[in-house]
């Protein structure tokens, strides 16, 4: 187990690790076991990922997770989400996306590489402010107040987080599920926050970076966003109202931060 998560971690040259996600499946169980989880209307908790046969493989799966720095996906819905009600139900959280984090990009139209996030594709159900000439899914960065006491990327980032932590599950009604911090790197200037929908557990990722141009000044104080759905093809909106939720967060904290403009996006509405 070991040596297979050691090869799938990736290290960009040009930028910070990424992070590396392996999904954690809850094992099988015999069928009387089976029958009292199905009685618990509980579908994969720590009792059951601990428990049975396959208890020392799962114990050996997660210390070598925790070992490498490598993220697993929980069974159970966040802590901090915002009721019980949903419960028995299946969750669909979707697949992790395996190439998150800053890395070189193509612009399939230019033909031409470039360091951002990853890019968001066809489907109206994600934003992103590193791809390039794509309009449907680009918004503005974000920029940290220089002149107000944050001069640099590790302070920026520290505040980053202690608004992100301060987030709440269920505003706007999206979200209830909770979230979780997956990778903090203030130094570096990268974080990654998974947030979790209540009744179906569907799973959108959230990226902050910072990339450095050489070319330009411009972007000296600028945090790339990207905010994405994992599943369907429509968002209905909620990765807008939590980046606009967000962006207003740290208005009141003196940064630039664009929100996502329903005018421009009129899909996402």
């Amino acid at each position: 187990v070991s040596a297979t998560l050691a090869s799938a971690l990736v290290t960009n040259s040009d930028a910070v690790t990424k992070p590396i996600i392996a999904t954690k499946s809850c094992p099988k169980l015999p069928p009387i076991e089976q029958q009292k989880r199905n009685n618990d209307a509980s579908l994969c908790n720590r009792r059951s990922f601990f428990g049975g046969p396959t208890s020392a493989a799962a114990a050996l799966l997660l210390a070598a997770s925790v070992g490498l720095g490598v993220a697993v996906e929980p069974c159970e819905a966040f802590a901090n989400k915002i009721s019980d009600k949903y419960d028995d139900r299946p969750k669909q959280r979707g697949s992790p996306p395996k190439d998150l984090g800053i890395a070189k990009r193509v612009d399939v139209i230019e033909d031409e590489e470039y360091v951002g996030l990853k890019v968001c594709g066809p489907k109206p159900n994600c934003f992103s402010s590193t791809d390039r000439n794509d309009g449907y899914h680009s918004i503005p960065s974000w920029k940290w107040p220089a002149k107000d006491g944050i001069d640099s990327v590790e302070k920026a980032f520290v505040q980053l987080e202690q608004v992100l932590k301060e987030y709440q599950p269920g505003q706007n009604n999206i979200d209830g599920g909770g979230f979780q911090i997956v990778k903090s790197d203030p130094k570096a200037g990268y974080l990654y926050i998974q947030y979790q929908a209540l009744k179906n557990g569907y799973i959108d990722d959230f990226e902050l970076a910072f990339i450095k141009d050489d070319d330009s000044n411009s972007n000296s104080n600028a945090v790339q966003i990207r905010s994405s759905s994992r599943l369907g093809y429509l968002d209905y909106g909620v990765n807008a109202k939590r980046i606009n939720y967000i962006a207003a967060t740290l208005r009141e904290k003196k940064w630039d931060a664009p929100g996502v403009d329903f005018s421009t996006h009129q899909s996402y509405a």
